[in-house]
């Protein structure tokens, strides 16, 4: 007696709507809270960045531009410590080798406050990564083989720009220090986002 012929076995087969319904769903709860720890770390470290961007406008504040570069400017050889100065105030602000001696040095001087603008602009500058490491590492040398108390007496302006460079490297690093905690947040927050938009879709 011959068999009968095989059924065929019945399979359903996927579609996007039962993958969709597969695929785990993003915890929406679990992702919130990871967005408010985060933000609060940001917060709490962003106090402790204020003091450092605080202190370095205050030490590029206490003078009149004016008069007292003016007074620098009128040097013709100046002492060593204040061509140094020049020289790492110069290279933060993207000058080149060449042009970070003393004559260059008295030509942004004399742009007053544009000189000025350009040291405020520095904290924009570490917040877009755009300051080159060689740079700061040439700042943090400096001050290693520098004292306060060598500057003050030859220049109150010197004084200023040193307590400036010290709060320079001061918020460069707590910056550093906090940039993986910001690119955190900024990543919670992208996926938060899209797991909600993915939930407002299928409901």
């Amino acid at each position: 007696r011959p068999l009968p012929p095989e059924r065929p076995h019945s399979r359903t087969m996927p579609s996007p709507e039962t993958d969709a319904i597969k695929e785990p769903s993003p915890d929406i709860e679990a992702l919130q809270q990871q967005v408010v720890t985060l933000k609060k770390s940001c917060e709490e470290a962003l106090t402790g960045g204020m003091v450092f961007i605080e202190k370095l406008l205050a030490a590029i504040k206490s003078f009149d531009p004016q008069q007292d570069f003016q007074d620098i400017v009128s040097i013709e050889d100046p002492p060593s410590e204040t061509k140094e100065m020049m020289a790492v105030l110069l290279t933060l602000c993207g000058k080149k080798e060449s042009e970070r001696d003393w004559e260059a040095a008295k030509l942004e001087l004399k742009t007053g406050v544009k000189f000025i603008d350009k040291l405020k602009s520095l904290k924009d500058v570490i917040d877009s990564n755009r300051l080159p490491k060689a740079d700061i590492e040439g700042v943090r040398k400096y001050l290693q083989t520098k004292a306060h108390e060598e500057l003050k007496p030859a220049s109150a302006v010197l004084g200023c720009f040193f307590d400036f460079l010290v709060n320079v490297l001061k918020y460069y690093d707590w910056y550093q220090q906090t940039k993986p905690t910001i690119d955190a947040l900024g990543k919670a927050r992208q996926e938060l986002a899209l797991a909600q938009s993915k939930k407002s879709e299928t409901s």
